[in-house]
């Protein structure tokens, strides 16, 4: 892919990502993971979609710095993209206060407004940070000679695996986060992604790799964290002794390798149907809206927390079968409504004027 060049496989990914994280949370914040009895087949498959889809996060970061890493930042979006969270709190916040309104106190209406500082997305919340430094970031990897940049992209892969071994494998012993990555809910961890994604970008590591590697790769990584997970679980009921899970956070090996391999097979689709790149054209810019409205606090705690929780012991069938229909109706709802507000703020003409103005603050600011 060359610069300008659209590649419809990355933007399929961000719909598919999307689709996997909004899994994850019927999965877990559901209710199904916590109530599932262990070592049933209930809870071999439920974990295995655990597994398979954890690296959707890490999926978004890589797609921002191989989209990034050619592109200037626009502060006009990052404020369209606060404007947007702040919509959806408010109508949210308004909807649940007609419904009951012992559930909305004043913190939650100072909280509608600061979204980012409030960490109510903490994907967010740790972009807008990375955000702030992806200018210095890009001129670093644009400067930086191959072997330069494949001795810092070492330097983080031991960073990984010495997270992974100590902080995880042995939390006993070393209680603590001393690279501040907290399990890759943080800005620090987003950008090592972005830093991973340009890099794939700027060598090409998409041709290098074709489709069947990848997809063996994801398989592999994904058998890997499950197994994993069985193992320790395992040990922890024969041993009562209390053990984080090694390898099933975004700062896992496994699943950092699962979300490249993914990245790269996705990168690799080649989508010539003109109806297909309608489709994704239209709908991938509104999967992030599917993460702001079903992650917004009151909807997570009132709906979200437990809905599933009696499919933990309902047949596997019926219980595989509900957790992709919730997970579809959650997906395919959000983006409905997110594209009603694309149209809403395009209607209003909302980011063509906060363009405007952020061309005239840069003009002011080089004269």
């Amino acid at each position: 892919m060359t610069k300008g060049e659209r590649n419809w496989g990355i933007d399929l990914l961000r719909l598919v990502s999307m689709f996997m994280i909004v899994l994850l949370h019927v999965l877990g914040q559901g209710g199904i993971l916590g109530n599932v009895v262990p070592f049933s087949k209930q809870y071999y498959v439920a974990w295995l979609l655990e597994s398979a889809s954890y690296c959707a996060v890490n999926c978004y970061a890589l797609i921002s710095g191989y989209v990034g890493i050619y592109s200037q930042i626009r502060y006009s979006k990052l404020t369209v993209l606060w404007m947007q969270m702040v919509f959806y709190n408010i109508c949210i916040t308004i909807f649940f206060y007609i419904e009951n309104s012992m559930l909305v106190n004043k913190r939650n209406i100072l909280e509608m407004f600061l979204p980012i500082t409030s960490e109510e997305y903490w994907y967010l919340t740790a972009y807008f940070g990375m955000c702030m430094f992806i200018p210095l970031v890009n001129s670093g990897i644009k400067n930086l000679q191959k072997k330069e940049y494949e001795f810092l992209i070492g330097g983080i892969s031991l960073l990984i695996i010495t997270f992974t071994c100590f902080v995880k494998i042995y939390p006993v012993l070393l209680d603590r986060d001393p690279f501040k990555l907290y399990s890759g809910y943080s800005m620090i961890w987003l950008m090592i992604l972005y830093i991973i994604g340009g890099y794939i970008r700027k060598y090409k590591v998409i041709d290098v790799i074709n489709m069947k590697i990848a997809c063996a790769g994801f398989l592999c990584t994904v058998g890997i964290t499950w197994v994993s997970k069985c193992i320790t679980d395992k040990y922890v009921i024969d041993t009562g002794i209390s053990m984080s899970d090694v390898f099933l956070n975004y700062t896992s090996p496994t699943i950092v390798m699962a979300g490249i391999f993914l990245f790269i097979f996705f990168a690799k689709i080649d989508i010539k149907n003109t109806k297909i790149v309608s489709l994704i054209r239209i709908t991938a810019p509104a999967s992030l809206g599917v993460y702001i409205l079903h992650v917004n606090p009151f909807v997570w705690e009132n709906w979200i927390s437990g809905f599933v929780a009696n499919l933990a012991g309902a047949e596997l069938h019926k219980m595989i079968f509900e957790v992709f229909f919730y997970a579809l109706v959650i997906f395919g709802g959000g983006i409905v409504i997110e594209l009603a507000r694309i149209y809403l703020f395009r209607l209003c003409k909302v980011e063509n004027r906060l363009s405007k103005i952020e061309k005239q603050l840069f003009e002011k600011a080089n004269d």
